[in-house]
């Protein structure tokens, strides 16, 4: 029998201090972040990366979409924060609880 559970919307949003860079040319682009952060997403098999949307600005990631669970959501925001060049995560979830 399946057990209904309830879906619910999660905001979360961290900022970084941002890091120091030594050059110019160590800042990545928006898109080059975006790109790092899909790769990360399809690298972790619990979540659908398809379900994401995703956006950077300035080196602030969006992240809009769908977890199948609510504890998926903080390895989310942690992982984003390794990513170079990031300076803050806006998550807007869909989760079950």
């Amino acid at each position: 029998m399946a057990t209904n559970r309830e879906i619910y919307l999660a905001h979360s949003e961290v900022r970084f201090k941002a890091k120091p860079q030594s050059n110019n040319n160590s800042i990545l682009l928006d898109a080059e972040i975006a790109n790092n952060l899909v790769e990360l997403l399809k690298s972790n098999t619990s979540i659908y990366y398809e379900k994401m949307k995703i956006s950077v600005t300035e080196g602030f990631v969006s992240l809009n979409g769908i977890v199948e669970w609510d504890f998926q959501q903080k390895p989310i925001i942690n992982s984003i924060g390794l990513l170079k060049g990031v300076r803050g995560v806006s998550l807007r979830m869909a989760a079950f609880k």
